[in-house]
């Protein structure tokens, strides 16, 4: 039987193989022609493979086969187990076989060896040829390059050689021959000055501070500073001033490399300047690296400025030219028809740093056909200047500030759009306009208007030829239409964002998906802002801090905020909002500026600016005091304001990598959703903390009988449980106690929509007396009267006891215009096209809501206000003294009762009188009747008076009175006689009630005595008379 035997593989390495074999073998391994080092180094990394072979071997055998150059391999279990045979077989076979087998694998590996070696001279032959190709290729392309690069240099050389003519030739020029050698001496002794001074700095600086050092030093060292300023002022204006040749070619001109030297930017852009109208002063322009003004147009203390003003600068041969620009609200100089509609334009020249007197003097005045908001000059519109009317009228002027062009918002009711912000943009810049249906260069303007009870955003581009292009508007949804916006902000990318006065701050984006039509989506979720002293509840009136807020959009989500703190010591606050994120990037705090005047009742007013520069990231911070009720002022004489520079530093874009870590950063100044819910059943028992809850939800999804079942439902709830209980300590038996906090609770529930209102809960709480007229945002009439519930303002005139006057006046302003309305259409029923107006529909009637008003607690001063505010004429007065003369000739029939009907004891044994009732049905009482026509006549005898159709009335009410003051007269004679039992029956009830008065026993009996004494011999008595005759 044939035993199997391992023979090595074809790819085995030959000098392993060859160190593992007979004597014959090894022989063969002293070969001249042994493989390279790179075939050596090929052949260790290979592995060895076994093949199967029909021959006799032995154990011995398969274990060579198996060894490698580098260590000797385990041989697999599989071929030693399988291949071996018996001792004492193997003993006895014939060395034959053995050394045929030598001699074969000699002869294989002689073969590998052969093929490896063939196989690497090939490579080798190819990798030399290789070679040579590459380097011919490299001394062919090195030839080349070498020919082109002398043309290049000869045309290099050419070059600079013409350039360097050309220089010298402009400087041979007699304009510059005679100007540029002072200069660049100049330039260099200010150079060598600088060293010097910077180097005395330093060294004095470096000293340490004692006594010893004098202060002439630091002295003269600012003097020479200044000096050195002044040199350099002079230098730069010398410079800018040097005319540029038109006999060279520009890139070789000693204009712009003179103009190198210096370390500002002339190329006509402000971006170091900052224009400010100070009232009741004069426009100053700033620059913002010293804070001190380069020019000044001081206008008195009788000018008054109705928007900011605005400075353009370019250059006109080196010369920097100054434009400012600003709308006037009140002057001398100015007509009162022209009021805020007046522009006011100089245009001057800086010379060594300073503006001439003469140049002052030269200004230019323009009267628009609106007033003026917002004055907007931009570099891309270098022929016209942009200006904005307080309705959004949007008016583009030239240079001479001759009307170009104008602009009217369309869809809003007429006088009815309030302008609340004007932003503007380059056109380039802006993302989110349309571009299908705007120009591609130029301003775009984006206008926020509040129009009756909603906010709109409207977008307009302005071409460089001056025309107003409409590229869409978009309604602002929030979640109280009648919200009062403190300020809105929006950036070049379209992201806007609105703050109300309750801290809501939304964010939205403007963008257009189909490049055609505008559209707005919200941006990010509501922030509830906290800790700001321009946030008050609605339930109050106008604070003196709403305008203590500003905000400013600088790139995409990106807006600074500045305001004051609420908690601790009023601070300066400044925070920087990713609103895409709704986190807080930075925050800075600072106290307020000393030489600013703040009190309780006197706030200030912020406006942030930011800078549309590429320059240095900075924003101007402007606190002024608070205007007057006018706005044509400021109070106090010793009113001043503050400007402050703040560098900021934001990302370009907004990216979640830079909100990351910041969720907590707002914590100071957010509301949080648990803390919104506590806030929402703070200081109420847990039932009308859940019935809170449960209304809050209804109201938030708009489901107004939501909120009118949660209310009702905790009612009944309650009355079935004060039924159980029995309670005897409550005012109403089965009546739910309402404290104040639950009741404004509800009532901002009830009021939150205007669609949908629920007056049932209102007339429930008002029955109750439970309403005060400061729990609603605006006040209560004002609430009622834009839902047209006139039930319930009759209602809260009964039940309510601090209804303003203003506000009761002004609804009877309605109701008497809807009162002569009816006449009217009374006396012509002929007349079918006369309509009552849908928002008078269902008035009360004239001699019923003035019941109410005469018998209102009201105060006279503030009644005369109303009065002259609401009714100022004297045609809407005549039906008011009708209606109360009416009610005096009704007075007047009336029977005097001056005695008692009949007396009785009372509880404590006294007699007292008793008087029927004998008040008139439907007829206000007599005094209070009077107390309100005095009023009223105080309020507008002299408008009464120019109305003839009043005199009757007047003639009439002074015959009915006449009578009443003769009575008044005749009764007041009995006051003096009856004076002393009036006094006699109020002590005998003040007695019985409280028993007799006490002794004061901290007077000595003595003292009483002698007291008494005095008195008898006076002998006078509370009638006796002493008469004197000379």
């Amino acid at each position: 039987m044939s035993q199997p035997r391992i023979v090595p593989s074809r790819y085995l390495n030959a000098s392993t193989s060859l160190s593992n074999k007979s004597p014959a073998a090894n022989k063969s391994s002293a070969n001249p022609l042994k493989p390279s080092s790179a075939t050596r180094v090929a052949t260790v990394e290979s592995r060895p493979t076994q093949k199967r072979r029909t021959a006799p071997s032995s154990s011995r055998t398969a274990v060579k086969s198996s060894e490698t150059a580098k260590g000797k391999l385990p041989v697999t279990n599989s071929a030693s187990i399988s291949n071996s045979v018996p001792r004492d077989e193997a003993t006895t076979l014939p060395s034959k076989q053995e050394k045929a087998s030598s001699i074969l694998d000699a002869l294989q590996l002689a073969a590998q060896m052969q093929s490896w070696l063939y196989m690497t001279t090939t490579l080798e032959q190819q990798l030399e040829t290789s070679k040579q190709s590459a380097q011919r290729a490299l001394e062919t392309r090195s030839s080349e390059l070498s020919a082109e690069e002398m043309d290049i240099a000869n045309e290099r050389i050419r070059f600079d050689a013409e350039r360097l003519l050309d220089f010298y030739e402009e400087l041979a020029d007699p304009a510059l021959s005679s100007t540029v050698p002072t200069l660049v001496r100049a330039f260099l002794q200010c150079e060598d000055t600088y060293s010097r001074i910077t180097s005395e700095v330093l060294q004095l600086v470096s000293q340490p501070l004692h006594g010893r050092l004098d202060v002439r030093l630091f002295n003269e060292l600012l003097e020479r500073i200044a000096t050195l300023q002044h040199e350099y002022r002079d230098l730069e204006s010398s410079i800018l001033k040097v005319p540029s040749s038109s006999t060279v070619r520009d890139q070789a001109s000693v204009v712009p490399l003179l103009q190198s030297l210096l370390t500002h930017n002339f190329s006509g852009k402000t971006d170091g300047l900052a224009a400010v109208a100070v009232q009741g002063d004069g426009v100053h322009v700033l620059d913002l690296s010293t804070l001190h003004p380069t020019i000044s147009h001081t206008l008195g203390p009788s000018t008054t400025f109705s928007c900011p003003p605005v400075t353009r600068t370019r250059s006109d041969n080196g010369v920097k030219v100054f434009t400012t620009l600003v709308a006037v609200h009140s002057s001398p100089d100015v007509l009162p028809e022209d009021r805020e509609r007046t522009v006011w334009m100089w245009e001057e020249t800086l010379s060594g740093g300073a503006v001439s007197a003469k140049a002052q003097k030269k200004k230019k005045s323009a009267v628009l056909p609106h007033p003026v908001r917002h004055i907007y000059a931009s570099d891309d519109l270098p022929d016209h200047v942009l200006l904005v009317g307080p309705r959004g009228e949007l008016t583009v002027a030239d240079t001479q500030l001759a009307v170009h062009g104008s602009s009217t918002p369309s869809g809003s009711s007429e006088g009815a759009a309030v302008l609340l912000k004007d932003i503007f943009f380059l056109r380039t810049a802006c993302t989110f306009v349309p571009s299908r249906t705007a120009a591609s260069r130029g301003i775009v303007s984006v206008t926020f208007l509040r129009d009756q009870d909603s906010i709109r955003v409207l977008v307009r581009v302005v071409d460089p030829e001056g025309t107003v292009h409409s590229a869409g508007d978009c309604l602002i949804p929030l979640r109280e239409p009648d919200e009062e916006v403190c300020d809105v902000s929006c950036s070049a990318s379209g992201c806007l964002s609105v703050l109300t006065r309750m801290g809501a701050w939304y964010s939205f984006q403007l963008e257009s998906p189909n490049n055609i039509a505008l559209s707005l989506r919200i941006l990010t979720n509501l922030l509830t802002l906290k800790s700001l002293t321009f946030i008050y509840p609605p339930s109050t009136p106008a604070s003196p801090t709403t305008l203590e807020i500003s905000l400013a959009a600088l790139n995409s989500s990106h807006v600074l905020l500045a305001g004051i703190s609420a908690t601790g010591a009023p601070e300066l606050v400044l925070l920087l909002w990713d609103l895409q994120y709704s986190v807080l990037i930075a925050s800075h705090t600072f106290a307020l500026p000393s030489t600013l005047v703040r009190t309780k009742r006197r706030g200030i007013s912020i406006d942030l600016v930011a800078s549309e520069s590429q320059g240095p990231a900075q924003a101007l911070l402007v606190l002024s005091p608070e205007r007057n009720a006018l706005g044509q002022g400021f109070s106090g004489r010793s009113a001043c304001s503050t400007v402050l520079v703040v560098p900021f530093s934001v990302p370009v874009t907004s990216t979640i990598a830079n909100a990351l870590g910041r969720a907590s950063a707002g914590a100071a100044w957010v509301i949080s959703k648990r803390e919104r819910g506590k806030l929402l059943t703070k200081s109420v028992d847990p039932a009308q903390g859940g019935a809170v809850v449960a209304m809050n939800t209804a109201s938030n999804q708009q489901r107004t009988e939501g909120v009118e079942e949660a209310f009702f439902a905790w009612v009944r709830e309650e009355e079935a449980r004060l039924a159980q209980v029995q309670a005897q300590t409550r005012e109403e038996e089965g009546k739910p106690p309402l404290g104040h906090l639950f009741v404004t609770r509800v009532l901002e529930f009830v009021f939150r929509h205007l669609e949908g209102y629920v007056p049932r809960v209102l007339r429930y709480l008002l029955e109750r007396g439970a309403v005060s007229s400061v729990m609603v945002a605006g006040g209560l009439f004002p609430a009622l009267n834009a839902r047209q519930d006139w039930q319930s303002a009759m209602l809260a005139l009964r039940t309510v006891t601090d209804i303003p006057e203003d506000d009761m006046i002004a609804l009877l302003s309605k109701v008497v215009q809807s009162h002569e309305q009816s006449v009217s259409a009374g006396e012509d029923a002929m007349q079918i096209d006369s309509v009552v107006p849908a928002n008078t529909a269902g008035l009360p009637a004239l001699p019923t809501y003035l019941a109410l008003c005469v018998t209102y607690s009201t105060s006279p001063a503030a009644l005369r206000v109303a009065l002259r505010r609401h009714l100022s004429d004297a045609a809407d007065l005549v039906p008011v003294l009708a209606v109360l003369d009416g009610w005096l000739a009704r007075w007047g029939k009336e029977e005097v009762h001056l005695l008692p009907d009949c007396i009785k004891k009372d509880a404590h044994g006294v007699l007292v009188p008793l008087y029927s009732a004998h008040e008139p049905a439907n007829l206000p009482p007599q005094d209070k009747v009077l107390a309100f026509l005095q009023t009223l006549l105080d309020a507008s005898f002299l408008a009464l008076l120019a109305h003839p159709p009043a005199h009757r009335l007047l003639r009439t009410l002074l015959a009915r009175l006449q009578p009443e003051l003769a009575l008044l007269d005749e009764i007041e004679q009995l006051r003096v006689p009856l004076q002393p039992f009036a006094a006699a029956h109020a002590r005998a009830l003040y007695e019985g009630a409280h028993g007799p008065p006490k002794t004061d026993t901290r007077v000595d009996w003595r003292r009483r005595k002698k007291m008494a004494h005095e008195q008898a011999e006076l002998a006078l008595g509370l009638y006796q008379v002493e008469e004197l005759v000379i």
